[in-house]
């Protein structure tokens, strides 16, 4: 059995997480889809950086420089966290860190000519996933793995489907900076959106997740159904106006907790990496499938 890293569950602990699942059912989902926000978080946080660049919803005069520089350590961080993790063949793995260099250099080169561009790019992302998949099942090829990842053997966050979710964090925040001085009303339209898409996810799709005993970071999750993108944006949605009501009414210090960790994402995303996989074979080797199942659900 593997976490955070590892691909086998075992018999017992893939029979157990299923049926917490069934039982469960919408929590389950949604922790789920939580673990699966860092894209549309990049995204939000790439807007913001570029706030200084962007008038009348176009790029204009953005430094190449400043992306080509950014790239560079996030693909240097990505290759030394596969290197400390899982040795040598870790190094050339496709992971979050390298999907979101190529996201952000096609979010650099639409917005250049309008941001309005982007979900219009995204939301064809996202309806071509399954068209691609059908016409490519084997995925054979350096580029069609990036495209659509490889079943989790090397290449995750394939770009199709997942640049739609850092897409919806940037025009989020973009649509946010825009209605600036009317907060109060963007945040219950927000809200209103979130559970619109979340209350409609509830009668189409399937909340029993059935895990793939001998994979469990693969397509079952790598490629979710486009139905579960509903909820996912409700479920982003609903986070980010969460997030305006706790910038609202929780004072933050200059050195507080929450701002050194939010400055410092990258670092412990690295940690978490490094030290939580060989910590996570450890957990495994001194708890039951049981206990070791249930954490993962909660």
């Amino acid at each position: 059995m593997c976490i955070a890293g590892d691909k086998v569950l075992t018999a017992e602990g893939t029979a157990l997480l299923e049926s917490m699942m069934s039982v469960l059912k919408w929590f389950p989902t949604n922790r789920v889809l939580a673990g699966l926000t860092l894209p549309a978080i990049a995204g939000m946080t790439f807007r913001v950086m570029l706030d200084k660049y962007i008038v009348d919803h176009q790029l204009l005069n953005y430094p190449i420089k400043l992306f080509i520089w950014d790239a560079i350590i996030l693909i240097f961080v990505e290759a030394l966290i596969g290197l400390l993790t899982w040795g040598f063949k870790g190094m050339f793995s496709w992971d979050v860190l390298k999907f979101l260099v190529l996201a952000i250099f096609l979010i650099i080169i639409l917005s250049k000519a309008s941001i309005f561009t982007l979900p219009v790019v995204g939301v064809g992302v996202l309806f071509t996933t399954p068209v691609l998949l059908h016409l490519f099942p084997k995925r054979d090829g350096f580029l069609l793995k990036i495209l659509l990842g490889d079943n989790g053997n090397n290449f995750f966050w394939p770009f199709f489907p997942w640049f739609s979710a850092v897409m919806i964090g940037f025009f989020m925040v973009h649509i946010y900076f825009v209605y600036r001085d009317k907060e109060r009303f963007y945040q219950l339209v927000v809200t209103a959106l979130g559970l619109i898409f979340t209350v409609s996810a509830s009668f189409f799709l399937d909340y029993q997740w059935k895990v793939d005993q001998g994979n469990v970071w693969g397509d079952i999750v790598q490629q979710l159904p486009l139905i579960s993108f509903v909820d996912y944006f409700g479920f982003i949605f609903l986070f980010f106006s969460f997030s305006m009501l706790a910038a609202n009414k929780i004072p933050l210090r200059p050195y507080g907790i929450v701002n050194c960790y939010s400055r410092g994402i990258l670092w412990i995303y690295g940690i978490h990496i490094i030290a939580g996989y060989p910590l996570s074979r450890l957990i495994v080797s001194l708890f039951s499938d049981k206990m070791v199942t249930g954490l993962l659900i909660f």
